[in-house]
């Protein structure tokens, strides 16, 4: 996998702005070779073919795709379906030849073996993403972040899932983002509006907004009452959201309540 780091000489910055920068890349550097100084040999592989999956645009779009979707789908069929859809509008070699002959022969197999099938894709799909998508339920969850802290790493959680339809699947998403702010052991968690907002519209956007500010509301009241306090970071995935999300954010914590 590759990673770029910004060349402070490429920016126009003050003397005290670019010593903060050299020092920022430094820290990014040291940081990033500490991380890989024990990687396993398993480690390195799965990050190196990640890597070439994520630099690939089709093969990025596809990973995604199947860890925010075709893993949520408890229907067999349903996820069969979704998974054929996905390996054909997104074809990538990214992962070599053994692997992408035996995707689209999958695909096609898929939908007229579900039962199959489905639990195989799932399968090898979590043993990729092992280390980077991690279960969000216990004990597997509390037992990564118990590790994660005696390590003396904090964590941003983030609960993987795209955009939602309906307002029964907004409640259910952020009943299960509530869930991780109130933990004790979790003290920072990234959300999208579009995740626990259904139907965001532009075009109504005075009333997106007050439904997305009723969401924060929620939000921020349940992470200034967790111990310890819960960091909110919002996030997001489409540069549409991101008037929304900044006047919905200005305008809670505008008000006195949250002042």
């Amino acid at each position: 996998m590759r990673v770029a780091l910004l060349d402070p000489t490429d920016v126009d910055l003050s003397s005290d702005d670019r010593e903060q920068a050299d020092a920022a890349v430094a820290l990014a550097r040291e940081l990033l070779s500490v991380s890989l100084a024990d990687e396993s040999r398993g480690e390195r592989r799965r990050r190196a073919r990640l890597g070439r999956l994520l630099a690939d645009d089709h093969g990025r779009e596809l990973i995604l795709s199947l860890t925010d979707e075709v893993l949520r789908l408890d229907d067999p069929a349903v996820a069969s379906r979704r998974f054929a859809e996905l390996v054909h509008a997104h074809p990538t070699s990214a992962m070599g030849a053994l692997d992408s002959v035996m995707l689209r022969v999958g695909a096609m197999v898929a939908p007229k073996l579900p039962k199959v099938v489905m639990p195989l894709v799932v399968r090898r799909v979590k043993s990729e993403t092992h280390g980077i998508v991690l279960p969000s339920d216990d004990p597997e969850f509390g037992r990564h972040v118990r590790r994660r802290a005696a390590d003396g790493v904090r964590l941003n959680v983030n609960p993987l899932g795209e955009a939602i339809l309906s307002d029964a699947e907004a409640d259910a998403r952020l009943a299960a983002v509530l869930a991780k702010v109130e933990r004790n052991d979790v003290d920072y968690v990234s959300v999208k509006i579009s995740s626990i907002v259904a139907n965001l519209d532009v075009l109504a956007f005075d009333h997106t907004i007050e439904r997305v500010a009723d969401r924060l509301r929620t939000l921020y009241r349940t992470a200034a009452a967790a111990k310890p306090h819960t960091f909110v970071n919002l996030v997001m995935e489409e540069f549409r959201d991101l008037v929304l999300t900044i006047e919905a954010f200005s305008r809670v914590l505008s008000e006195q309540e949250f002042v």
